[in-house]
């Protein structure tokens, strides 16, 4: 499975990505999202990077 989801972050030009065990945090979860996903037992992450070009042009941007 992990070769799996390397493949598809390299594939589409993942910037970052991680993996979370939330086995001990149902109860918040199912507060907070309900109980949908109460028993998901991992959450998966995915950051793409803007281009320069792109974060240049957004109105209200401010530099950190």
């Amino acid at each position: 499975m992990n070769k799996k989801i390397i493949k598809l972050v390299k594939h589409f030009q993942i910037s970052l990505f991680g993996v979370a065990n939330l086995e001990e945090y149902q109860q918040a979860l199912s507060e907070f999202g309900g109980d949908i996903v109460k028993n998901y037992k991992f959450g998966i992450s995915i950051g793409i990077a803007l281009p320069n070009t792109i974060v240049n042009g957004l109105k209200n941007r401010v530099d950190v």
